[in-house]
């Protein structure tokens, strides 16, 4: 919708400030790229703005734009207006490789948690709208997305210690713009926005074809949104499931096979999604497809890999540990997280290093066996070296002083996820 085009609404900002109300005196962050959905909404929090609540903004350059920086001078010029502080916060050490879009997501997040943090803010807001809910839907609807995927995203999520929060996620982006033109206000269009290349614009340009068969943003965004209450009622049956049949013991997830085996498929195949996440470290759970293989399989006894975890059964359990082969090149400092779940602590400050034990660690450890784990479990487990002279393995129950700990257990991974 051009500027041109754009109409006041009457009722736009009343709805609003219904949902600023919760966050009334609060420390109130607000992301701000200069685009119209993010202008609108810090136009509406400074006019909102009441009962000492405070804002602070912040625009994310992520340097790959030459148009961003000029975007992020305008946002600061509003804000110097408005008297309210602004930073610009620049990805400037990032590992570009891989898939760009979900690096800059990942980034920008961080970025904004950190400067949250450092200004002491309750939360942070983002402009999401119901455009961005509808074709969110058909992006993932595109990937033979569930659930999950296809449901609306959170109105508020919790990330890098850091409550996030998107009021707007019921409004229409039209409104948005009308509401701007209304108060004279001006934005700036991201050139991408228009380029057909991009897998969301083609989405948004799909959505205005649709939308004449009555399939347009409200119509998607409700059935997302229902999704989303359907996602809920899922989450709460594999939570209550987790607590019945899981159990973790130095690393490894044990499922009870006799409950668990009784379970809806669906239940099964999160519970095992998750803990197969779990495991590995890995921000994005394995595809349904390998996931239901494991499910699917009639036989009691098997061993199989997936996504760098080991996934062994009898009658009795399910166990999914590390897979030795996804850890045996991962070195890490004494002082800091290792595969991203572990903290190993003893007397040792420096001079030594974090990996993986290994078969040749395993040799070196002559009670391994009194643990009661299995062998492929304890050799992908943490342990202290100095050059190639074995320190510790408190898995395996070698080096005095020594012991080895989970950051999170699995049921606040599964909170959070």
């Amino acid at each position: 919708m051009s500027k041109d085009q754009a109409r006041q609404s009457g009722s736009f900002e009343v709805r609003c400030e219904h949902y600023f109300q919760p966050f009334s005196g609060k420390r109130i962050g607000v992301a701000v790229s200069g685009g119209g959905d993010s202008i609108a909404l810090l136009k509406l929090l400074v006019n909102w703005q009441s009962n000492s609540t405070s804002l602070w903004v912040a625009t994310v350059d992520h340097g790959l734009r030459p148009e961003a920086k000029a975007e992020a001078e305008f946002v600061g010029r509003i804000c110097r207006d408005a008297k309210i502080p602004h930073k610009t916060l620049t990805w400037d050490r990032a590992d570009r490789s891989g898939n760009l879009q979900n690096a800059a997501r990942s980034a920008r997040y961080r970025l904004l948690a950190e400067w949250a943090r450092d200004h002491s803010l309750d939360v942070v807001m983002l402009a999401h709208t119901a455009n961005d809910v509808a074709e969110t839907f058909l992006l993932n609807l595109a990937r033979s997305a569930g659930i999950d995927g296809l449901s609306a995203m959170n109105a508020e999520f919790h990330q890098h210690g850091i409550t996030f929060v998107r009021p707007l996620l019921h409004e229409r982006r039209e409104a948005l713009r009308r509401y701007l033109v209304g108060r004279g206000a001006d934005w700036m269009e991201d050139p991408s926005n228009d380029d057909p290349t991009f897998d969301r614009v083609k989405m948004r340009m799909l959505l205005r074809d649709l939308s004449q068969a009555g399939l347009g943003v409200d119509a998607i965004s409700a059935s997302a949104f229902a999704l989303r209450d359907s996602r809920v009622v899922v989450q709460t049956g594999t939570r209550e499931l987790a607590d019945r049949v899981v159990s973790e013991i130095s690393g490894d997830v044990l499922i009870t096979r006799s409950e668990f085996d009784e379970a809806p498929f669906e239940l099964r195949r999160r519970l095992l999604t998750r803990v197969l996440q779990y495991v590995s470290s890995a921000h994005y759970p394995p595809r349904h497809a390998a996931t239901e293989k494991i499910l699917r399989n009639t036989d009691y006894r098997f061993v199989m890999t997936l996504g760098g975890c080991l996934v062994t059964s009898d009658q009795q359990f399910i166990r999914v540990t590390r897979e030795f082969s996804a850890v045996a090149d991962l070195i890490g400092e004494i002082d800091a997280p290792w595969d991203t779940r572990w903290n190993v602590l003893g007397p040792l400050s420096q001079g030594g290093k974090v990996r993986a034990l290994g078969e040749t660690g395993i040799n070196l450890c002559p009670k391994w066996r009194e643990t009661g784990l299995p062998r492929a479990s304890l050799i992908a487990s943490p342990s202290v070296w100095i050059g190639e002279t074995l320190v510790a393995a408190p898995v395996a129950g070698f080096g005095t002083g020594w012991e080895a700990q989970i950051v999170a257990n699995f049921s606040s991974f599964l909170d959070a996820h």
